[in-house]
């Protein structure tokens, strides 16, 4: 692959050609570095789905234990006092609720994990991002410097460029 030659053959080029396999090693570290950021991100919904699941069925027991409670309470009049089994349904709906306020909170705790793994991700790209950006002004400098310094680099430059970078190029 002769890509490099015709960039590097002038100053202007050359900074180029040093930008694109800047960008490539960058791009490289980043996709490097959220590999496992979906794997992550699909376990940690995972175990929101299955604390759902146990709301929904902390939320039936509750309704069927409710419902027992009212039932025996209209039969027996509102007024009276609550006898051993309504004061038995009392104590489950209370474990029943702390079960589901439990679950609640791991949700949040879940998707606030999840949202800091992503914000760290991103807040990385853009730290990466502002590196590059510092990095191709730099190269504009130096290539600048070589222009006015009327250096023919092209006899020192690479003859071929790695598959990565040529893709980067080509695209």
């Amino acid at each position: 692959l002769e890509l490099a030659r015709p960039l590097a053959g002038t100053g202007a080029g050359r900074g180029r050609a040093a930008a694109m396999l800047g960008s490539c090693t960058y791009l490289e570290n980043y996709l490097e570095s959220v590999a496992n950021l979906p794997s992550e991100i699909r376990r940690n919904f995972a175990l929101v789905r299955e604390l759902d699941m146990k709301v929904q069925e902390s939320d039936e027991a509750l309704r069927a234990k409710r419902e027992a409670f009212m039932s025996s309470k209209r039969r027996r009049g509102f007024d009276s006092s609550t006898n051993k089994e309504e004061g038995k349904l009392l104590k489950e709906m209370k474990n029943e609720l702390q079960v589901m306020l439990a679950a609640a909170d791991e949700k949040v705790g879940l998707a606030a994990l999840t949202y800091d793994l992503i914000d760290k991700h991103i807040q990385r790209l853009d730290d990466e991002l502002t590196k590059f950006d510092e990095e191709l002004q730099h190269n504009d400098v130096a290539t600048a410097d070589l222009d006015t310094a009327d250096v023919d680099v092209g006899a020192h430059a690479p003859r071929s460029l790695p598959a990565s970078v040529a893709a980067a190029l080509a695209a």
